[in-house]
């Protein structure tokens, strides 16, 4: 196997990333006109629930209504609303924030982003909450770093009278007003369900894959694995899993890990599930070992990058959680909790929206419009009508 020395600085690393990213900014999104955008596909999960339970542990103990989530209508009174987030080192993020401005903007409210410095910063994120809570916002939108340790933050933003709606990542408070998520569970699943398929339609019989799901602890990427791990228990072929390794989800560390696991087991992998920004990091270093044609790459959620990357045929597949519909539908169940629009003894705990996956085959009618910001979208942490 040729030994792979691409990545042996991180200066180098980053620099042909950054290239390639640059490559990759051919795809053209159509945003909804004016914000305004098509009713989304839902659950709709209503209690009781499990209790301190995850998305997918409520998702299976509630009462599941499938309906459509339409636009709400403007609001009112320029509410002040919180949204706080892991990190913006990724265009899945980028994409978050995009879906928050954009309603903003179409609702009339005033939205600030408050953005952490990535998974490893919880006590920055807690003390953002001690910042919003203190500023009196009149509702908050998180994206948690852990699955528990926000837990504290949530009851205190409740003991103050301000709704705390969780989108994006996971975590298991009761005293939040409302989860608004795709199952992540769904993700890893999907992903690992398409590979397994993907796999038998070229007549094998046993594969092995190697997993990258993101960093450890963090909620979206324990049910990611514990998606994938359901997936091979019940697939009619062998599938072998290599290795799991866990970090930060930014180019540059999803890169490098990467390049370890080549090292390790070079051509005996024949899938690399990878979380998000990963999948396309991982190209070059899977180019550069010699193995394009050997392993396939196959995404957890998708970036504007990863999926052009699919229809060159540079990744095979990736599942999608759509991060810009979530966030729509968290903002516009904000301000309708806000304006009172909805009925407070039958709210439900939880709206889910369906994973899907997009491949070279239906890369032509895909939505990407509820996944991807548009091209020309910068970073913006205050929007104020």
């Amino acid at each position: 196997m040729k030994k792979c020395t691409l990545f042996s600085s991180c200066l180098a690393c980053a620099c042909l990333i950054v290239a390639h990213l640059a490559y990759a900014q051919e795809i053209r999104i159509k945003p909804p006109k004016d914000g305004k955008f098509d009713p989304i596909p839902v659950y709709h999960v209503y209690p009781p629930v499990t209790p301190q339970g995850s998305l997918y542990e409520e998702f299976t103990s509630g009462k599941v209504e499938e309906g459509m989530f339409p636009p709400a209508e403007p609001a009112t009174k320029p509410w002040k609303i919180a949204v706080l987030i892991p990190h913006l080192k990724d265009p899945f993020w980028l994409g978050v924030n995009y879906g928050i401005v954009e309603q903003a903007k179409r609702l009339g409210v005033e939205v600030r982003v408050f953005v952490a410095e990535g998974y490893h910063d919880l006590i920055g994120q807690i003390a953002q909450m001690d910042e919003v809570i203190a500023a009196k916002y009149d509702a908050i939108i998180l994206s948690p770093i852990s699955m528990t340790d926000n837990d504290k933050s949530v009851a205190k933003a409740k003991a103050a009278g301000i709704p705390v709606f969780m989108a994006v990542n996971d975590m298991r408070s009761d005293d939040l007003t409302l989860k608004v998520n795709a199952l992540v569970h769904d993700m890893g699943h999907n992903s690992m369900e398409w590979v397994i398929n993907d796999a038998i339609k070229a007549g094998s019989k046993e594969i092995n894959v190697a997993l990258l799901p993101g960093p450890s602890g963090a909620g979206w990427v324990m049910a990611e694995v514990e998606g994938t791990n359901a997936a091979i228990k019940k697939s009619p072929i062998k599938v072998n899993l290599l290795d799991i390794k866990y970090g930060e989800s930014g180019p540059v560390e999803q890169a490098q890990l990467a390049e370890e696991l080549i090292r390790t087991f070079g051509d005996k992998i024949d899938y690399l599930l990878v979380c998000n920004v990963g999948a396309f990091a991982a190209i070059l270093p899977v180019k550069e070992a010699g193995l394009a044609g050997k392993i396939k790459i196959v995404g957890n959620d998708l970036i504007r990058e990863s999926a052009m990357a699919i229809g060159r045929g540079e990744i095979a597949a990736a599942s999608d959680t759509r991060g810009v519909d979530i966030v729509r539908v968290a903002l516009n169940t904000a301000v309708n909790f806000l304006e009172g629009r909805m009925n407070r003894e039958k709210i439900p705990h939880d709206i889910i929206l369906k994973v899907l996956v997009v491949d070279q085959a239906n890369f032509a009618t895909y939505p990407f419009s509820g996944s991807l910001p548009p091209a020309e979208f910068k970073p913006t942490l205050h929007y104020k009508p």
